[in-house]
């Protein structure tokens, strides 16, 4: 392995830090430099003493602390996600439960509609079954007012048009 210094490795402030190359790398990942993929990202620790990066990772920083020490702030935190995401949860139950009642009464009305239906259809087969049998006994009617009664056949049909 080569060895090589570059400030880019350091980050900005700070001594420069010795990074290992490899010997031979193929060409298709080195197209800055012959020989050298692009140095890897070198993210400074919490001891650096450049400002920026100390203001930026400040809340951070506490963070990791207060993770150590047992913060009361972060149980609460913990606590208020907690409660946040029992709620979201909650919601989309009775969100998932809406959904469910309205296709049930969908259902329902489908099926209500289907029965009435069917019904409907039911009577109009009893009143064409009945107007079929009204115009045959009319038929049957007609057709005995212009037939010759026999004299048997008279006493029967003058009782019946007495009943």
């Amino acid at each position: 392995d080569t060895l090589r210094t570059t400030p880019e490795v350091t980050g900005g402030g700070g001594p420069p830090r010795a990074e290992a190359l490899p010997m031979s790398v193929p060409h298709s990942q080195s197209q800055h430099s012959v020989g050298a993929p692009f140095p890897p990202l070198q993210i400074p620790h919490s001891g650096t003493s450049d400002p920026q990066f100390s203001a930026a990772h400040q809340p951070l920083l506490h963070h990791h602390a207060a993770v150590s020490a047992g913060d009361p702030r972060l149980d609460e935190e913990r606590r208020r996600l907690a409660e946040q995401r029992r709620m979201e949860e909650e919601q989309q139950r009775r969100q998932q439960e809406e959904i469910r009642q309205r296709e049930m009464m969908r259902q329902q009305e489908e099926a209500r509609r289907q029965e009435m239906r069917r019904q409907e259809e039911e009577q109009r087969l009893r009143e064409e079954d009945l107007r079929r049998q009204r115009d045959l006994l009319r038929g049957q009617e007609e057709q005995l007012r212009h037939e010759p009664i026999q004299p048997d056949q008279r006493r029967h049909y003058d009782h019946m048009q007495q009943q």
